[in-house]
């Protein structure tokens, strides 16, 4: 069912969606978001009870006949309504799918391109044990010949509880590869780091990655999820990232 949905909308957008400016991009995304704003706020109205599903399937549709139509466009337009990477070979679009309730649902369009084409893969929930982070912040790292895209990102399962972390990405071969190992931990080499913690009234991502030093911190956390003031510091030492002494 989700998937004839699908067909039918990328049929309807593919007629009106070439030509487009940046702008104009950047206006029809807005509109996506202000349906799953709206069908969010007014559930009562939903009578067939597909209304905020729909909503969000059309940004799907949107990004993929962009992607096909106008890819010079998009990629233009991308900088201001995802992440996208210094070498522009990399982006990510996430949205808050607004059917999470107090646990947020997230969404993510991931594109990658390599030897001139470019691909997409929609990250959503495929079974009741998934669940989906929201990207935030994207770095390029450069390694010799290869390039690594460093993500922040984050999730909210309670009003108070949250998870953040970081992951690696690169596009080996031809191919995305989402588990690119470039950190050292005492389990030995991993794609990513992660914690989960339990915050007050304020809302924050205490993980950062600092380009200029090529240093990624997070803070400690103890107990049950409280955060302190005590800082983890991983460095890149030409090969990796280790754990420093801070």
């Amino acid at each position: 069912m989700k998937i004839l949905k699908l067909i039918a909308i990328l049929c309807a957008l593919s007629t009106r969606l070439f030509a487009q400016t940046p702008k104009a991009i950047e206006a029809d995304f807005d509109k996506a978001f202000e349906k799953i704003s709206y069908w969010s706020e007014h559930s009562s109205e939903d009578t067939n009870g597909d209304g905020l599903f729909t909503a969000n399937l059309q940004i799907e549709a949107k990004v993929k006949s962009y992607t096909q139509k106008c890819p010079a466009a998009l990629d233009q337009a991308f900088k201001n309504i995802g992440l996208v990477s210094d070498d522009g070979l990399f982006r990510i679009l996430s949205w808050d799918t607004m059917t999470g309730g107090t646990q947020h649902a997230y969404e993510n369009i991931i594109q990658y391109k390599s030897a001139g084409k470019t691909f997409t893969i929609v990250d959503t929930v495929k079974n009741d044990d998934d669940y989906i982070y929201a990207y935030n912040k994207l770095h390029t790292l450069k390694v010799g010949s290869e390039t690594y895209y460093l993500t922040t990102y984050y999730g909210i399962f309670h009003t108070y509880d949250m998870g953040a972390g970081i992951r690696v990405f690169a596009i080996q071969n031809g191919k995305l590869n989402d588990k690119a190992k470039l950190i050292k931990t005492r389990s030995g080499l991993t794609h990513k780091l992660y914690y989960t913690y339990h915050v007050g009234e304020e809302l924050q991502n205490g993980l950062e990655y600092h380009p200029e030093q090529k240093i990624i911190t997070f803070p400690v956390v103890i107990g049950d999820g409280k955060v302190t003031d005590n800082i983890i510091t991983y460095k890149f030492n030409g090969q990796y990232f280790e754990k420093i002494k801070s």
